[in-house]
């Protein structure tokens, strides 16, 4: 299972085997503060069993957020890089991102449902990259 929460689409996307289960709303506290980018990977159930290991890997950002991918543009048959936008406010830690991201309690009930050793969470500022789509896994740009 794959979960990706987007702070620019203010949305929850679940997939399982690379097929869509859940698309749904989420708010976001402070939302003109950037997330930052984090990857949590579900390992195992804890040595008590009462919840579950993750391991964490944020992206350095630096404030920059890119514009999406999708509003590259073309110039005589070459595209260009998308265009650089620099926050004031700085990105949050992967605790501060979790803590201000509110989910509709049917997305956590499904998570929970289906979340198994290798499931991963990411949080990121943009949205779903343009190769994201049917039969593929979130593709996420970090450039």
């Amino acid at each position: 299972m794959a979960v990706f929460v987007s702070r620019k689409e203010k949305k929850i996307f679940v997939r399982q085997g690379m097929t869509p289960i859940l698309d749904m709303p989420v708010v976001i506290d402070d939302p003109d503060r950037p997330l930052g980018l984090h990857v949590f990977t579900a390992l195992g159930a804890t040595g008590d069993g009462s919840g579950i290991r993750w391991n964490l890997m944020t992206v350095p950002t630096d404030g920059i957020i890119y514009e999406d991918y999708r509003r590259m543009t073309r110039r005589r048959g070459r595209e260009t890089a998308p265009m650089p936008v620099v926050s004031s406010k700085p990105p949050s830690t992967a605790a501060d991102a979790l803590d201000r991201v509110q989910m509709p309690k049917e997305a956590v009930d499904r998570v929970n449902e289906l979340l198994i050793p290798g499931s991963s969470l990411v949080i990121a500022d943009d949205g779903l990259g343009r190769e994201t789509g049917r039969g593929t896994e979130f593709i996420v740009l970090t450039h």
